[in-house]
């Protein structure tokens, strides 16, 4: 069995075989401009104006992942999303560019759809081919 979770910049991909959880990729944003602080229980993570809003969803298939991931920060936001696919075993397979900006996706392998919910303006859901 495969899972993939994401939080702030990391996008992690693991393999669960006879109750053995394992690490098989992992996928870092280069520079997420955030803030860290030490403390009593070791680094943490605090976001600021600058800070990049990486990974958002992820949706999972039969066959692999898709992942939103948006790339910009509230100061400076972009019009476009870009979901990346990949594998089970957490490898990139391809990138597609959406000129509008997504919340969140569910993608439908068989017709080779992808629905995202778009939050610019009043929400709606859009359908792109893959």
């Amino acid at each position: 069995m495969a899972v993939a979770g994401y939080m702030s910049d990391m996008l992690s991909f693991y393999k669960i075989d006879d109750g053995n959880v394992s690490l098989v990729n992992e996928y870092f944003t280069f520079n997420p401009q955030v803030d860290l602080k030490e403390g009593n229980h070791g680094v943490s993570m605090r976001r600021n104006g600058n800070t990049l809003d990486t990974y958002i969803d992820i949706c999972s298939t039969e066959s692999g992942f898709y992942a939103l991931y948006w790339g910009s920060n509230e100061r400076n936001r972009v019009a476009l999303s870009y979901v990346q696919a990949f594998n089970l075993k957490g490898e990139f397979i391809k990138g597609y560019q959406i000129k509008e900006h997504i919340g969140s996706i569910a993608v439908d392998e068989e017709r080779k759809l992808l629905y995202g919910i778009n939050i610019k303006g009043e929400p709606s859901i859009s359908v792109f081919e893959l």
